[in-house]
């Protein structure tokens, strides 16, 4: 062959090769709570679809509402059940092509059917906890599973209420008898009324940084989820979770596509990926939250699927409440927790 043309298809491959190098990878924007994803399973995730994937943190579901009506464009987000329906209302998510999902078929129909969107129009379940008190069992003697814990002035400066307005509310709803989906002002008045009086004993209001304060020893009782005392009970056999007995919140968490989404078709490519069985239940062994994913809990040790703090049985459940957008009345509570934060 000429040396000449050896030369002309030598500089066609470097710069063609050169190009691909620098073909600029998709990257999804994925807008979740701390330790909500397993790190291994976000580096496969880029690895199989050759792509980026940055993470960006909210403490609480109304951060995550406001993000989203200032126009943040993420591409998948990851609210509580009942802000998605706050969102949808509001017209800030995408709806689904369920033809780009067939990985729905991996979530289960029963649980699907009790959920605020039964037809996932908007939203796909991703995982579920309890809302319920995580603590130090050596530190906290004489420990009864009630709401009224946090009136121990024993404890206090020692303990943390979930800087959440529908969780702390419901705490105390719930521990009055209520529904922790009231709009009855009176009860909404009393219930503000006891956690003012918690608020009395307590460090701060906190989210992330409660759990990390148990696990260090700077808190002694912490209001929290399930799989976030379940994350540092491995390092720590001491730390405890337990669901008052008076009954809690079922805190379900979805994948949504925000309106404002750029990488449309990577994030239905995610959130299949969420759903192989191989991968949720990767996901659940790291974040110990429970998936409505029958074939990925069969991948589950058995460790896992006794564990009460995960399946509390039937009659835990019996007191158990799922929580609703309340719609206009959400106001309510806006204006029960502004007098509680303000409180002296």
């Amino acid at each position: 062959m000429n040396l000449r043309i050896i030369n002309y298809l030598i500089l066609i491959f470097i710069v063609v090769f050169s190009l691909s190098c620098n073909v600029k990878k998709r990257t999804l924007h994925l807008y979740n709570w701390v330790d909500y994803i397993d790190p291994e399973v976000v580096a496969q995730f880029e690895t199989e679809f050759n792509c980026i994937l940055k993470i960006d943190y909210f403490d609480s579901n109304e951060e995550l509402r406001d993000q989203l009506k200032a126009g943040a464009a993420y591409d998948v987000a990851v609210p509580s059940s009942f802000m998605a329906m706050n969102l949808q209302k509001q017209g800030l998510l995408h709806k689904l092509d369920h033809n780009r999902l067939p990985s729905l078929k991996n979530i289960d129909p029963a649980f699907v059917s009790k959920h605020p969107d039964p037809q996932s129009e908007y939203t796909v379940p991703y995982m579920m906890s309890f809302i319920g008190i995580g603590y130090d069992s050596r530190k906290v003697k004489n420990f009864k599973p009630t709401w009224g814990q946090f009136g121990r002035h024993d404890l206090k400066g020692r303990m943390t209420l979930l800087d959440e307005m529908r969780p702390a509310i419901g705490a105390g709803l719930k521990y009055l008898g209520f529904s922790i989906n009231s709009t009855n002002d009176r009860e909404l008045e009393l219930a503000g009324d006891v956690l003012i009086g918690w608020k009395k004993n307590i460090a701060r209001f906190a989210v992330d940084d409660a759990k990390t304060g148990l696990a260090d020893g700077e808190f002694d009782l912490i209001h929290n989820y399930s799989g976030d005392i379940l994350q540092i009970q491995k390092e720590n056999e001491y730390l405890l979770f337990a669901i008052p007995s008076e009954g809690t919140s079922i805190n379900d968490d979805d994948l949504v596509i925000p309106a404002s989404a750029v990488e449309i078709n990577l994030a239905y490519e995610f959130i299949n990926f969420l759903l192989r069985p191989d991968i949720c239940a990767k996901n659940m062994t790291f974040i110990c939250y429970l998936a409505p994913n029958p074939d990925a809990i069969k991948l589950m040790p058995e460790s896992f699927r006794s564990n009460k703090s995960i399946f509390p049985g039937i009659e835990i459940m019996s007191r158990c409440e799922v929580m609703r957008d309340l719609g206009n009345d959400n106001a309510k509570y806006i204006k029960v927790w502004g007098k509680i934060k303000t409180s002296r």
